[in-house]
């Protein structure tokens, strides 16, 4: 027993006998052993408190001879008048335990932030990044990049399903972006063809010359253009009805659909009877057997027009040639080969005539030659 209570700080414990005197005690105490136990400084306020009591054993509370409050424990061995005695100073054992509780908060605390910190960092890896990357991907897709997929391999089994569902959802995005865009440039091509013809309309005419004037401009070269319209077709739908006439259209198309492309030009229907056909890097004199090629080749589809004095369908050329400068204007173009066309109706039809480029000063009528 007095080897387990040794060195134990604010506890004192000693046997003692009918007298007082001390018969044991720890290690640390060895020095009391066989002095009586009044004369021993720090336990003479023990003796008197246990020795007078009748009881065999007891505990009690009390201020020892230095101030500190001490408790009090003894008891009677039996068979014999010796006594066990234990004292303990209050705030020795406090201070000690108070130490061990602050050592366990302590250690505490540290084993709370460790798991705190393995908590953050599974969080992080299990949570927080895959929403980063799901909300990456749907920023992306907000931006209209659908290429942005999402790997098994970064993402934990838990959102795979979700990144999966991502992955599809955008290559179908991607998909119906590309039928859009196709669906839109079928509708840009519908758009500017004219369906009788299969030539250009009048608004993928006026697109195109945009683009050839400014090339040209550039270039310092030659742009020439014919306005063709056909002779009588009034006279020719009125004979025929509307149905031959929309026939009697889409041959003159394929006619000069094949002009166009050997002349490395551009044709287009301008508007009911009325085409064009715009040649680029050509000069009047090239313009002018283009425009001969046309009436010729028109002729010798031999499409049988009653009422015409040619007996047959013809059609009346106008053309224009310039080198496209700032002053100016594509419009002026059209003006010029449209004044030339009216002079060739007005000669007797299926004929050909050139007309002088309009400056933006001049009467188009006027310059017809």
């Amino acid at each position: 027993i007095m080897s387990n209570l040794g060195g134990r700080p604010g506890i004192s414990a000693a046997v003692v006998d009918s007298t007082g005197t001390v018969l044991a005690a720890p290690a640390d105490q060895g020095s009391m052993i066989g002095h009586p136990l009044d004369t021993i400084p720090l336990l003479s306020g023990i003796a008197d408190k246990a020795l007078s009591s009748k009881e065999p054993e007891g505990s009690l509370s009390f201020t020892a001879a230095d101030g500190s409050k001490r408790a009090l424990s003894f008891a009677r061995i039996a068979g014999t008048e010796s006594r066990l005695i234990i004292s303990i100073d209050e705030a020795k054992v406090s201070a000690a335990i108070n130490r061990e509780i602050r050592t366990a908060y302590l250690q505490l605390a540290f084993v709370c932030v460790f798991v705190l910190l393995g908590a953050l960092i599974a969080a992080e890896k299990l949570i927080i990044q895959p929403i980063e990357i799901i909300a990456s991907m749907a920023k992306r897709f907000g931006q209209g990049d659908w290429s942005a997929r999402a790997t098994r391999k970064s993402l934990p089994s838990e959102f795979v399903p979700l990144a999966r569902a991502f992955n599809a959802m955008a290559a179908q995005l991607r998909q119906r972006e590309r039928d859009l865009v196709a669906t839109n440039d079928r509708l840009t091509v519908i758009a500017s063809i004219d369906m009788l013809s299969g030539l250009a309309n009048r608004r993928g005419f006026q697109s195109r010359l945009d683009f050839e004037w400014m090339k040209a401009e550039q270039h310092a070269s030659d742009l020439s253009l014919l306005m063709i319209d056909v002779d009588h077709f009034k006279l020719f739908n009125d004979t025929y009805g509307h149905p031959e006439g929309d026939a009697c259209l889409s041959r003159l198309g394929e006619t000069l659909a094949g002009i166009a492309a050997e002349a490395t030009g551009f044709a287009a229907r301008y508007g009911g009877e009325e085409f064009c056909l715009l040649l680029p890097n050509t000069g009047a004199a090239r313009a002018l057997e283009v425009s001969e090629m046309v009436r010729a080749e028109v002729q010798k589809l031999a499409i049988p027009h009653s009422t015409s004095s040619y007996q047959t369908v013809t059609v009346s050329v106008g053309f224009s040639c310039t080198k496209p400068n700032e002053p100016q204007r594509s419009a002026d173009l059209i003006e010029a080969a449209d004044a030339a066309l009216y002079s060739a109706k007005h000669r007797g039809r299926n004929a050909v005539v050139e007309h002088g480029f309009v400056r933006p000063t001049d009467s188009a009528v006027a310059l017809a030659s």
